[in-house]
Formats: structure tokens, C-alpha cells, sequence
């Protein structure tokens, strides 16, 4: 294929008015111009022009019937080329999807061939307008675009949208025949948050009417704020995915939880599985306290992965239904996702936020212009924000004002949530930023997993404008299994995977020295030593041989020392010989140790390099003793 999209659209003309019936070439010339209108030029580029015209009238082929009777869903094929139907020749499997025109169809379809571990090697999209017959087939189509609008009246026509992706290949019809299965579900899914995203929307605008006309018996302010929130969560800052009715009551003398039937709108529409009732007293206390906590508004979240628009478990937000005498009697639950402006938007502008904030900082007592102030205030406004709803205002005044107290100290914190539900742990890991990298990152992730007995585990990085990182761990946990941690030793466990060889030396060095000597050989020292002794030697060993390079001098250039290894044998041994500024030959060594019936086994020379660039040679030696006989 050319390198210029002009003559790529005139050699597919060519190959039209060659192979097309008459009649038909001109809807096939609008069909390829709009179709490569949306392709990236690198998927062609150096293609054959037989390859590109082969998957252009595959995709043609495919849209030329929707036939089914019932318009929402979708047909799919999914198929690995070189057949009659596709005979383009690939090493890829191809998904071609159409679909009724609706938000969310392109990112939820890649989502889920992303978590089969399928990588997309391509991704191509077209909406258009179709014209259909009764049976489903093509009479006319017309793409609209932004600088010329729709070219026919859109009368008896519907918007479709045309999918196709190149995957990594599947082998066998059954894999096939099951991808087409779960992305019809995954469309399905779709589909139902999109027809009641209006119906949802309709029931905060009840709900804010009721509030405003027929208030609970709470503060005017908590009312006045939840009405300012659901006003703020349906002006383009919340997608919601699912909403349904709880109501609390009896049964058999106990307290009761039950899903209003009927209510369910979205992802929550009925299905089969889903349970009716729980007995409050079979939940968790933590659970229980918070089904009858008064609150309002409360933040929680879902411990389904959502598979519809981005692929995070979503946050759950339950509006709280009371009687006269101010009881909890059921909540109005919603399903959905922030959308993305709402992570970068400033606190204040975020109802319930704002006040949360606001009452950390009074707590806090520090005056918002002063030094500690702006710190505080910068912790709360980069805080993950889910972390920032769900926390309570206890536990997030101790967090915050913790994680402002590290200021630029280099130093690793732990701070842990648990979620009401047991299905969540929230870690908040800071660590210096530079020693932060992924192998630490998936240390720490490996030790949370372990300690909690997560289930699965997501991550986010944020690099601020500070010298910490912060690592947000998510892990899903089972509720049914409690799991007791002692957070400040998982602290400590973690702290010893980001400290660094020459973090340990320093700390050592000032053990064993006191704070002031030890902190001049820390700074003398700490980079003193190279990788292959590192590797080879323990800072506590490190400590020693500082004392015997402190002890040359140019009177005195040698040191040297035995000593034996933990764990190793009684006809073992090691002799340590420290020369300032020049190596010593081998030559003038082993032969003394030969004297002393010592066998060397091996020897290894480590360069020391400290702060002034003295430099002091270690000769290591592995020595046996000859004449040893175990007794």
C-alpha cells in the first residue's frame, strides 16, 4: 500500500469498479472512504492493497444483515482468517461486532478482551447510519461527520456501530464460540446501564425533591449538603451503572435487610442468583452498625469488577431512608462510576468533600497560610479521592495529619482502611522517591497479599512534587475470613523491602557510633562500597571493615583480620587484608598461608572508595585448614 491515503482510497476504487457489481460500487466507495476515514494509517501502511480490499469487504459483508428481530442485540463473529468468510491471511483471530449505537460499547468490549489476557493489535470503530429492511438487511447507509453533518435525512434510519478488533490468535471453535458468549454478555451489561441511565438520574431528581419538601429528622446542614452532592453527581460528574432499594424490617423477631422487588435498574436489574434477604445479625458488626448508622449519605464499594465503561470495582453510594422519629427503615443504593474530572477537580468545589475537609483542618488547628497549613491541605487535596468518601472523618483526620508529618523526611509509611463490608483493604504505602521502582512495588504488593489473604489486588502510582511516593494498594479480601494484622510490624516487613543496602550501613554505622560519629562515617562511607561487595557482604560486615579502613593511615597502610562465617565449617576460614591506596600481590600471600598449613580456596578483591576518594583495597581469601581432623 501507498504511503498516502488519497492514492490507498484510489487503488480500492480500482479494485471496486473490477469486482463490484455496477449497481453497487457507489455504496461501496462510501462504505471504504468513510471506513479509512477512521483508521489509523499505520493499521495499512505497507499493507497489499488485496489485504486491505479483503478486510474492507469482510466488514462490508458483515453489516449487509442484521437479522434479528429484536434491534438491541448485538451480532458478533469471531473468526481466524484464511477461510472462505475471511480470507485475508493473518496470524491474528478478528472480532467483528455490530451493534445498535450506544456510550461505553468500544471501552467495555477492549476491557474484557484485556482481562482474557488478549492483546489487541488492532481497533477499528465506525458509526453510521442504516436504513434497514423488516428482515434486517442493508437498503442505505451515510456516515455523518463534524464539518458536514449527516448527507440524508435521517428519517427511518438508526445509528449502528461497527466494531472490529485483531486479537491474539484462539485456537479451537469452543474458545471461539465462548468469547462470543461472554461479550455478548459484557454487551448486555452495557445495554442496561445505558436504556436506565435516565430512570437512574430520575431518581436522585426524587430524591432531592423529597429532601427539599418532606426532610428526615437530621441537621438542616447534613440536608442542605446532600442535596447540594446528588445536584453535583448528576451534572456529568457520576456515570451511574446501577441503582436499587433496600428496606429494613423483621422477621421472626430479628432485624431484617430486604432488596425492594422491582426496583432494580441497570447492572442491578433481577437476576437469577441474587439473594432477597439478609438477616442483620448474620452480617458482620461492623456491617450491622453501619446498615443502622443515621448518616445521610454513605460511600462505599461495589465487590463486582465493573465491565461496562472502565474496569474498577465502582463505588456504591446509598442514600438513607428514615422514619418521623429519625430511624434508618432502607437506603436508595447507586452504582456507578466518578468521572474523571472529579479526580483532578479541587475539594472545594465537591460537596461533602468540601466539609470534610474543612473539618480536618479545624480539627488540626493549623491556620491554612502557615507552613503546616499548606502541608495538611496538600495531603487532603492529592488523597486518592474514593479514599477521601469512604474514610470517616476520624480516621481521616489521623491518616492526614500522620502523612503530613513525614514532610520531606525519607522515610516508608503504612497506613491501612478496612471497609465496612470486610470485602476491601485500602493500604496507602509512602516511600522515598528514589528507590521507588516495580520490583519494590511488587514486593510490597506480595507481602500486603500474603498478610491479608487477598483475593486480587489493584495499585496506583502518584509522584506529587514531593520526595515520596505514594502507592495505593486496593485488595480484594473474602469477607467471611477475618484475617488480625499487626499493622505496625506489616510496617516494619515493608520498610525492610524498600531500605537499601547502604540504608542499612547508615543505621548500623550509627548504632554502633552514636549519632554524631556515625553520622560523619555515614556520610564518608554510604557510597564507599561497590555492587560485588554488596552482594557478597551484610552492612553489619560493613561496619567492621570501616573500623579497620579508619585504622590506616599513611604510617600504617595494613590491616588485616580472620575471621569465620556463620554456618560454615569448623576447617574454614577467611582472612580479610586491607592496603591503602595499592593492591598486594598474591605471589608475596599465599605462600604464608601455605607455611601455616592453610589451603586457599579462593580470593576476592573488593576497591573502597570513600567520600575524600581515598581509596583502600579489601583482599578477601577463602581459606582451609590442611592439617584439621574432625575429632
Amino acid at each position: 500500500m501507498t504511503n498516502d491515503k488519497a492514492q490507498c482510497i484510489k487503488q480500492l476504487t480500482a479494485l471496486i469498479e473490477e469486482r463490484q457489481k455496477k449497481s453497487e460500487q457507489e455504496a461501496v466507495n462510501n462504505f471504504v472512504r468513510d471506513y479509512l476515514h477512521i483508521v489509523p494509517y499505520d493499521d495499512i501502511q505497507g499493507k497489499n492493497p488485496e489485504d486491505v480490499y479483503s478486510q474492507l469487504m469482510s466488514a462490508w459483508q458483515f453489516i449487509q444483515k442484521f437479522d434479528t428481530v429484536d434491534e438491541k442485540i448485538p451480532k458478533i463473529e469471531i473468526i481466524n482468517p484464511g477461510c472462505a468468510q475471511y480470507p485475508l491471511q493473518s496470524s491474528h483471530t478478528v472480532v467483528m461486532l455490530l451493534q445498535k449505537d450506544m456510550p461505553f460499547l468500544v471501552d467495555s468490549v477492549r476491557m474484557h478482551l484485556a482481562s482474557r489476557q488478549l492483546t489487541i493489535h488492532a481497533v477499528q470503530n465506525l458509526v453510521f447510519q442504516a436504513q434497514r429492511t423488516k428482515t434486517g438487511g442493508l437498503k442505505e447507509h451515510a456516515t455523518c461527520t463534524y464539518d458536514h453533518g449527516c448527507p440524508v435525512d435521517m428519517k427511518g434510519y438508526q445509528t449502528e456501530a461497527f466494531m472490529f478488533f485483531e486479537i491474539d490468535r484462539i485456537a479451537g471453535d469452543e474458545m471461539l464460540s465462548t468469547l462470543v458468549s461472554e461479550l455478548e454478555d459484557v454487551l448486555s451489561d452495557v445495554r442496561a446501564v445505558v436504556e436506565d441511565f435516565g430512570s437512574m438520574e430520575g431518581k436522585i431528581h426524587n430524591i432531592i425533591n423529597n429532601l427539599k419538601h418532606n426532610p428526615p429528622a437530621l441537621p438542616e446542614a447534613e440536608i442542605s449538603e446532600a442535596i447540594a452532592y446528588l445536584s453535583w453527581m448528576i451534572d456529568n460528574n457520576f456515570t451511574f451503572l446501577g441503582y436499587k432499594e433496600y428496606k429494613l424490617g423483621k422477621k421472626s423477631g430479628r432485624d431484617v435487610i430486604r432488596h425492594v422487588d422491582g426496583s432494580e435498574l441497570g447492572l442491578f436489574r433481577p437476576r437469577s442468583d441474587s439473594t432477597k434477604e439478609k438477616f442483620i445479625d448474620t452480617l458482620p458488626q461492623d456491617v450491622g452498625e453501619y446498615v443502622h448508622e443515621s448518616r445521610l449519605v454513605t460511600f462505599a464499594t461495589s465487590g463486582t469488577l465493573s465491565r461496562v465503561h472502565r474496569p474498577v470495582y465502582p463505588d456504591y453510594i446509598a442514600v438513607r431512608q428514615f422514619d418521623k422519629d429519625g430511624n434508618v427503615t432502607g437506603e436508595l443504593g447507586f452504582l456507578g462510576l466518578y468521572t474523571l474530572s472529579v479526580y483532578t477537580e479541587k475539594t472545594r468545589n465537591i460537596p461533602i468533600l468540601r466539609n470534610k475537609v474543612e473539618a480536618v483542618m479545624r480539627r488540626s488547628g493549623l491556620y491554612p497560610f502557615t507552613h503546616g497549613g499548606k502541608d495538611l491541605l496538600r495531603v487532603l487535596e492529592t488523597f486518592p479521592r474514593e479514599e477521601l468518601f469512604k474514610t470517616d472523618l476520624d480516621e481521616l483526620f489521623a491518616t492526614t495529619t500522620a502523612i503530613a508529618q513525614i514532610k520531606e523526611r525519607q522515610q516508608t509509611r503504612l497506613f491501612v482502611r478496612r471497609d465496612h463490608f470486610g470485602k476491601f483493604v485500602s493500604c496507602l504505602v509512602y516511600m522515598p522517591r528514589d528507590i521507588y521502582d516495580s520490583e519494590i512495588r511488587k514486593k510490597i504488593q506480595q507481602i500486603l497479599c500474603k498478610s491479608f489473604k487477598a483475593l486480587n489486588s489493584e495499585f496506583t502510582t502518584y509522584f506529587g512534587s514531593s520526595v515520596l511516593v505514594r502507592t495505593h494498594f486496593v485488595l480484594r479480601t473474602d469477607p467471611d475470613q477475618t484475617v488480625d494484622i499487626n499493622v505496625p510490624a506489616l510496617e516494619q516487613e515493608i520498610i525492610g523491602v524498600t531500605r537499601s543496602w547502604q540504608d542499612d550501613l547508615v543505621q548500623n554505622l550509627i548504632d554502633k557510633y552514636g549519632d554524631e560519629q556515625g553520622t560523619v562515617y555515614s556520610q564518608r562511607y554510604r557510597n564507599a562500597f561497590p555492587l560485588s561487595y554488596r552482594d557478597e557482604f551484610t552492612p553489619n560486615i560493613a561496619v567492621a571493615d570501616v573500623q579497620h579502613v579508619e585504622s590506616l593511615c599513611a604510617e600504617k597502610p595494613l590491616a588485616l583480620c580472620f575471621y569465620q562465617r556463620d554456618g560454615e565449617s569448623a576447617d574454614r576460614a577467611h582472612f580479610a587484608l586491607y592496603q591503602r591506596d595499592e593492591q598486594l600481590t598474591l605471589s608475596d600471600i599465599i605462600p604464608i598461608f601455605e607455611n601455616m598449613g592453610l589451603k586457599t580456596l579462593g580470593e576476592h578483591l573488593y576497591k573502597i572508595v570513600d567520600e575524600d576518594g581515598v581509596v583502600v583495597w579489601k583482599h578477601d581469601f577463602s581459606l582451609q585448614y590442611t592439617l584439621w581432623r574432625h575429632p
